[in-house]
């Protein structure tokens, strides 16, 4: 009497993991498979913020080890006017944030000075100019 055995060993996989909206992968060397130890790496399209894992690896139990990142929409610093300032100063600002541009002594603007980021990660408005009030 023999006893034979037969095994199957099957390769542990990761699923395709999910691009955030605004985002990419930002290198996939694995060519579509994803097997234990694959590391993916995302970024965000410009005016975007990665929100979460920049890289995540795909574990033993064939699951990524976080979830894929969210790439949120937000407003690039957008420079200070000559001769003004912006209020407050960040490297970048989140949709419903307002930035006031006030200008140095003896300049003005004619246009308003309160911008708003709008929910696209773009501002409400151009930066305003401030001009010597003399020449207004």
């Amino acid at each position: 009497m023999s006893n034979s055995f037969c095994f199957y060993i099957t390769a542990v996989r990761c699923p395709t993991p999910r691009i955030p909206h605004k985002g990419r992968l930002v290198e996939d060397e694995n060519g579509g498979e994803y097997g234990v130890g694959s590391v993916v790496q995302f970024s965000c399209e410009p005016s975007h913020l990665l929100q979460g894992e920049g890289s995540i690896v795909c574990t033993d139990a064939g699951v990524w080890s976080h979830p894929a990142p969210l790439c949120l929409p937000v407003c690039d610093y957008p420079g200070e006017p000559e001769n003004g300032r912006v209020i407050p100063l960040k490297f970048t600002y989140e949709p419903g944030d307002r930035l006031k541009v006030t200008c140095f002594d003896g300049f003005v603007t004619r246009l308003e000075t309160k911008l708003i980021c709008k929910s696209d990660g773009t501002w409400s408005q151009p930066l305003p100019e401030c001009r010597n009030y003399t020449s207004v």
